[in-house]
């Protein structure tokens, strides 16, 4: 399954073992950070260190991310966990930041394997949050990955 948010066009993919992640250089792109910072940025967002459930600590390889293989290009890319994803756009200098964050919380599954209760998902008084319903009801075909 993924999901697209048209607004900033980042698309989460699921694995066969259904983890959620994001391709890197679309969660770049979704921020609107110039192209050429993503060399850069790709360095400081995997050897700096986040608040994970489990604790303060750095990515680790094939759990928060995975190096992406691509054929035809030699350019460097990697699959980005969800919960990672979220700490590295709040931690970014985008004015988008926010917006794509609750996208992201929102996608990224409870204990129990629900999607997570978010505040923001809520309806109030009838009234649906305007912003959110594209990103909620924008479904596409699963994608395969053989990650994790």
């Amino acid at each position: 399954m993924s999901y697209t948010n048209s607004k900033h066009a980042l698309q989460i993919l699921v694995s066969k073992k259904g983890t959620k992640v994001v391709v890197a250089s679309d969660l770049h792109n979704a921020l609107q950070i110039p192209a050429y910072k993503f060399n850069s940025n790709i360095d400081k967002w995997l050897k700096d260190v986040y608040l994970f459930n489990d604790g303060l600590r750095k990515p680790e390889a094939f759990k928060d991310f995975a190096e992406r293989k691509m054929m035809y290009s030699k350019g460097q890319d990697f699959y980005i966990s969800l919960p990672l994803a979220k700490m590295i756009c709040l931690n970014s200098e985008s004015k988008f930041k926010a917006s794509i964050a609750r996208l992201l919380l929102i996608s990224i599954p409870d204990q129990k394997g629900n999607a997570a209760s978010s505040p923001f998902a809520k309806v109030s008084k009838g009234k649906s949050n305007p912003s959110l319903s594209p990103v909620l009801h924008q479904k596409s075909q699963a994608i395969q990955l053989g990650l994790w």
